[in-house]
């Protein structure tokens, strides 16, 4: 999605985020205190060269110096995270709750690892224990929209994505899962009488994934857009990437299960990408396999319009 600072963010920046990053509180007296700093400190330049077990290291001598400080646990949740151990960085996150039941980024930091595992439900949760405490952060956060959807919360997704649209009013993904999340709450047809119009998205290939979502674009403009240009290497997997899922997307909104698992094998396999929307891709995978963690059986289908009496007009 676009209009958020990705979750995934440059080795030297996360460092420097690793300490003071949050104003958490420490339980011991100075002395120890200092220790805590000085291991942290250490912790931050140590992952800014790489040497991610050494700066883990570091987090669990923070953690002796003052085991019930809240800091070092979640420095060491956000090492987890960079190193996609989700199942680690949420034990971490837990510990800082416990600890201070007020860390508003442990929560937000959780709920993404809890999606990440398609623990959608406990995603769900964490993202509004996060908007309790910060209450200002509903507008931006598209992301409790995709935990809503695949949580079977459609109208909660709806509404999360029409209050994103005021902070991020040209982003084609917001549209589409609106669309989604419509679709599934009511159906098809008040899903395109209420899709959101875009312009300016200039990410390749969203106008086109917009138009073709719209009714008014084929899935041959999407994948004629991604090989435009000369985009480099990198790139253009992304391209494909995007294309794919929300061609996937596209086929699973008109029911066709088989194409649908097609374009989303491609994205999770061939062109996966390791940034949020490459997560739920994965999560989207799960849940055509039945792996998320509510899932007792298929997820709700798209509902398709209801039949007009006759002599009512037919839906447009």
């Amino acid at each position: 999605m676009m209009g958020i600072l990705q979750h995934f963010i440059p080795r030297a920046a996360m460092a420097a985020a690793l300490v003071g990053v949050l104003s958490l509180p420490v339980s011991v007296g100075a002395a120890d205190r200092d220790k805590m700093e000085a291991a942290l400190q250490k912790a931050a330049e140590a992952f800014r060269q790489a040497r991610v077990e050494q700066a883990l290291e570091h987090v669990r001598e923070a953690i002796v110096a003052d085991p019930a400080a809240p800091r070092p646990h979640f420095t060491a949740g956000q090492i987890y995270q960079s190193m996609r151990e989700s199942a680690k960085a949420i034990a971490a996150y837990s510990r800082v709750i416990e600890l201070e039941p007020r860390a508003v980024d442990a929560f937000r930091n959780r709920g993404i690892e809890h999606f990440r595992l398609g623990h959608v439900k406990e995603s769900v949760e964490d993202f509004n224990r996060e908007l309790k405490l910060e209450p200002a952060r509903l507008a931006h956060h598209w992301m409790r929209g995709l935990s809503f959807y695949y949580a079977g919360q459609f109208a909660s997704g709806k509404t999360q994505f029409e209050i994103h649209k005021s902070v991020n009013p040209h982003d084609v993904e917001n549209a589409v899962w609106h669309f989604l999340c419509t679709a599934k709450a009511e159906n098809i047809d008040k899903a395109r009488e209420l899709y959101i119009p875009i312009k300016g998205d200039s990410r390749i290939p969203m106008m086109e994934v917009h138009a073709l979502f719209g009714g008014k674009g084929t899935v041959e403009d999407v994948m004629k857009a991604v090989e435009s240009g000369e985009p480099r290497q990198l790139e253009l997997n992304n391209r494909y990437f995007f294309a794919h899922l929300y061609l996937g997307l596209y086929y699973d909104a008109l029911g066709d299960r088989k194409k649908m698992k097609e374009h989303i094998d491609l994205a999770t396999g061939k062109y996966a990408q390791k940034h949020y929307m490459g997560d739920c891709a994965r999560v989207h995978k799960m849940m055509i396999e039945g792996r998320l963690s509510h899932q007792g059986k298929k997820s709700a289908a798209i509902r398709k319009p209801a039949k007009k009496e006759d002599g009512e007009e037919n839906a447009k």
